[in-house]
C-alpha cells in the first residue's frame, strides 16, 4: 500500500471515528448533549480535527441522516431480493425497515428529527427518495402479481411508511405495552388488511 492510500484510509478511519462518537454520545446523553468539543474529548482528538472533518454539530447530523437512509435503503433492497414471492417481498421491506429502527434507534431518531434532533428537511425529503422508490416498486410488483394497477404507488409507499413510522415510534418510546414479536406481528396483521383493501378495491372497479 502506498503513502496516498495509507493516509486516506487514515482519513476516513478517523471520519468514521467521529461519526460513531457521535453516535455513542447520543446514546449515553441523547442527541441534546451532543457537541463537537464532546466528540473530540470522546475520540481522544482535538476539537479542530474534528473541525478538519465536519464544520459543525449540523453537519455531524446530516452525514448520519444521509449514512442511515442509504443503509436502510440497502437493508430493505436485500430483504425485497430475498424471495421472488411479490407478497412476501413486501414482508420483507417492512421487516428489514423495522429491524433498521430496532437496531439502530439513535439513528433512526437523526432521520427522522425525533429525540430533539432537528435536521434540514430539504436533505431529509432527498435521502429518503431511495427508500421511498424501493417501497414503491416492490409495492408496485405486488399489484402486478394480483393483476391490478396502483393509481400511485409511491402515495401507497407513503401510506405503509406511515404505518411504519407509527409502530416503531411507540415502541421506541415504549409506549406499545407488548413484545416486540407481538407488535410486529400486529404490524404484519395491519399491512395485511391493507394490501387485502387495496385488492378489494381494484376488483370492485
Amino acid at each position: 500500500m502506498g503513502i496516498k492510500e495509507r493516509r486516506e484510509r487514515v482519513k476516513q478511519a478517523t471520519r468514521q471515528g467521529i461519526l460513531d462518537g457521535a453516535r455513542q454520545i447520543a446514546q449515553q446523553e441523547g442527541w441534546s448533549a451532543l457537541t463537537i468539543r464532546k466528540v473530540a474529548d470522546f475520540i481522544e482528538y482535538s476539537p479542530s480535527i474534528v473541525y478538519e472533518y465536519f464544520d459543525s454539530k449540523d453537519a455531524i447530523l446530516h452525514t448520519l441522516l444521509q449514512d442511515g437512509f442509504d443503509t436502510l435503503a440497502a437493508a430493505m433492497e436485500h430483504g425485497q431480493q430475498a424471495t421472488d414471492d411479490p407478497q412476501q417481498q413486501v414482508v420483507g421491506v417492512i421487516d428489514a425497515y423495522w429491524q433498521f429502527a430496532r437496531d439502530n434507534p439513535d439513528l433512526y431518531q437523526v432521520m427522522h428529527g425525533l429525540g430533539g434532533v432537528t435536521t434540514d428537511a430539504a436533505l431529509r425529503a432527498e435521502a429518503v427518495q431511495a427508500v421511498c422508490t424501493i417501497a414503491a416498486n416492490t409495492l408496485t410488483t405486488w399489484a402486478q402479481a394480483k393483476d391490478m394497477q396502483l393509481d400511485d404507488p409511491f402515495e401507497c409507499a407513503e401510506i405503509v411508511w406511515s404505518l411504519l413510522h407509527g409502530w416503531v415510534s411507540l415502541t421506541l418510546i415504549d409506549q406499545v405495552y407488548m413484545d416486540e414479536a407481538y407488535a410486529r406481528q400486529r404490524l404484519h396483521r395491519t399491512v395485511q388488511t391493507l394490501l387485502r383493501g387495496w385488492s378489494t378495491l381494484s376488483a370492485s372497479t
